[in-house]
């Protein structure tokens, strides 16, 4: 559970606490590999995920790469750190319920950024409800503490 500190003094403390989830219910599960090549990869909770073609590998989205990584299929559900020159096995959640608020990306990119082949380019958003999330708006359980 992450907190954050906002005051702290000899008389006070002051901590937000996030009691959020990423899982909502009726959820849906897969599981692949993620292969750390040239340097190590962070998979951390709520980051979109793709797929190689061409190896079956999982590996962070990101839209300016055309790797054959541009095909979406989940979303991890917890932080891995993958050494570089390992292969670690992830779960994603393919379908089921999440926050909006909880998807992460490794760069610039939102859930309005184009993915997909050049020519049948679908926003990131429509490309998880596709896959069966449903993408929950607004806040769920996220409200700080005396706020």
């Amino acid at each position: 559970m992450p907190q954050t500190v906002k005051v702290s003094n000899s008389n006070q403390i002051f901590v937000d606490n996030d009691i959020s989830q990423l899982l909502l219910g009726n959820n849906r599960f897969i599981k692949g590999d993620v292969t750390a090549s040239g340097a190590d990869v962070e998979m951390v909770e709520g980051l979109v995920v793709s797929r190689i073609g061409a190896t079956g590998k999982l590996k962070p989205f990101v839209a300016t790469v055309v790797d054959g990584t541009e095909y979406i299929v989940g979303v991890a559900i917890r932080t891995i750190s993958v050494l570089d020159g390992t292969t670690v096995s992830v779960d994603l959640v393919n379908g089921g319920r999440i926050p909006e608020s909880k998807i992460n990306f490794l760069g610039a990119e939102t859930l309005a950024t184009l993915a997909g082949v050049t020519g049948s380019q679908r926003m990131v958003k429509d490309i998880l409800e596709d896959l069966g999330l449903d993408l929950l708006g607004g806040v769920e359980l996220t409200e700080v503490d005396n706020s």
